[in-house]
């Protein structure tokens, strides 16, 4: 791949232009294969995204196995998770246009969606109709219904997971951990920036994620190995 600027800070392009993170990349991908969820949490910037992204086309390599990003970074609440989620899993299942119209309706038609095509780009996507809070309950377990009717393995990226913790209307945590526990084709990522909520979320012994989850902290990369990764 040819690039007019080597000096990338802002997206994971290929493995050609991602330093290091080799340690991280065995540690996530192996738990993920062998079936269990991890729980990744760093400081912003320090390129978790990236990591995701590099531990995904390591996993695409396998066959039967679909990859799901989905940054709930903009979620304030279980209806905004709802229309990210949906999105994410019906762009990686269908992800030409074609078949995205295809299945929309078909899929998901017990969530009344409606497809919205985007101004400038023409892309379509899902809007769904906002809910009772017990009805948005019923829409997330509708998606991993989804999931768990998909003859392949589904790796699961949630960014941003912290904003789950501050969600008004439903204990999105506790739902997300039982439908986890019925859809074991499902493997996530639970990646975040604020340790400390994320820390309560999976080491609080009265919270549903409590010891559901390995955990890695992405640190630093060594300034010397980056640099010479700068050079070549």
């Amino acid at each position: 791949m040819k690039i007019d600027n080597p000096f990338l800070v802002t997206a994971y392009v290929s493995p050609q232009f991602f330093c290091d993170r080799e340690a991280e990349t065995a540690t996530i991908a192996g738990a993920l294969r062998n079936g269990r969820h991890v729980m990744l949490y760093s400081p912003r910037r320090y390129g978790k995204t990236g990591l995701i992204r590099h531990v995904f086309g390591t996993l695409a390599k396998q066959r039967g196995t679909t990859t799901v990003f989905a940054d709930i970074y903009a979620a304030d609440d279980a209806h905004q998770f709802n229309v990210i989620l949906v999105n994410a899993v019906h762009e990686a299942l269908n992800p030409s246009p074609k078949l995205f119209l295809k299945n929309a309706m078909a899929w998901f038609s017990a969530l009344r969606p409606v497809v919205q095509f985007d101004e400038l780009s023409g892309q379509p996507s899902i809007a769904l109709e906002r809910a009772k809070h017990r009805k948005e309950e019923a829409t997330t377990r509708e998606i991993f219904r989804i999931l768990r009717q998909q003859k392949r393995t589904i790796f699961l990226a949630l960014d941003e997971f912290q904003q789950i913790a501050a969600f008004p209307d439903v204990r999105m945590d506790a739902v997300l951990r039982t439908e986890l526990q019925r859809s074991p084709n499902v493997r996530c990522i639970f990646s975040g920036s604020q340790r400390h909520i994320l820390q309560d979320l999976f080491n609080n012994a009265t919270k549903p994620f409590f010891g559901s989850a390995d955990q890695v902290e992405l640190h630093r990369i060594d300034r010397t190995m980056y640099a010479a990764f700068a050079c070549t």
